[in-house]
């Protein structure tokens, strides 16, 4: 598993707003909140809120983990773009590979945040698991983990179709490896507005089981 990043964004423009706002005003006072959620070997979450005057920062108090790993909180408080304010995130210092390898071994992947006003909490699907199953008998591979594929390539094969979560190849000498990519809906997104999540899957088959 590679080592997650959680990007806090490049800060431009930055106009600061002192007084922090408990999670559960966010969107009374500021408008609508969006959660991003970008798994691709790294994982970027950013919380995008509606404004364009001035921005929110979340309290000192505010506690947030990602599949039961403590997590760092970025506050916020700077306006970055013409659409609305950037960043609150959430971040690791290192990867905590253990942790988030035996939470996906048993169910998918939770974001929780949480003040002394409310609790966010959003539940995708595994976003580290990479279980692209390869049955070569069939010149499929099936993304266990998600409903649909919206592309993929295949090193050592080319690919027929793509038709849900499986991907039907013809090849020669064996498919090498597999990276694909998801848009899968957020099981429970409670607490923000909306929640995206763009999810890229990649593994390798040589010399393992496929």
């Amino acid at each position: 598993m590679k080592r997650i990043l959680l990007a806090a964004g490049l800060l431009a423009g930055c106009t600061s707003q002192q007084t922090s706002t408990p999670l559960s005003d966010l969107t009374k006072n500021f408008g609508p909140t969006s959660l991003e959620v970008v798994a691709n070997g790294q994982l970027s979450i950013l919380l995008h809120v509606n404004e364009t005057q001035a921005c929110p920062l979340i309290g000192e108090n505010v506690v947030a983990t990602f599949d039961g790993a403590n997590m760092h909180v970025t506050r916020g408080g700077y306006d970055t773009n013409a659409s609305g304010c950037y960043p609150i995130a959430f971040s690791f210092d290192s990867m905590p590979e253990a942790t988030v390898a035996a939470y996906e071994a048993t169910k998918g992947s939770e974001l929780v945040v949480a003040d002394a006003s409310a609790t966010w909490t959003v539940d995708t699907v595994k976003l580290f698991a990479n279980d692209l199953i390869n049955d070569p008998a069939s010149s499929q591979i099936v993304w266990e983990d998600v409903t649909s594929i919206s592309g993929a390539e295949l090193a050592g094969a080319s690919i027929t179709s793509i038709q849900g979560n499986q991907i039907n190849y013809q090849t020669v000498a064996g498919v090498r490896s597999v990276q694909a990519h998801s848009h899968p809906t957020a099981s429970r997104c409670d607490g923000p507005g909306s929640c995206a999540v763009d999810l890229y899957g990649y593994r390798s088959y040589n010399g393992l089981p496929q």
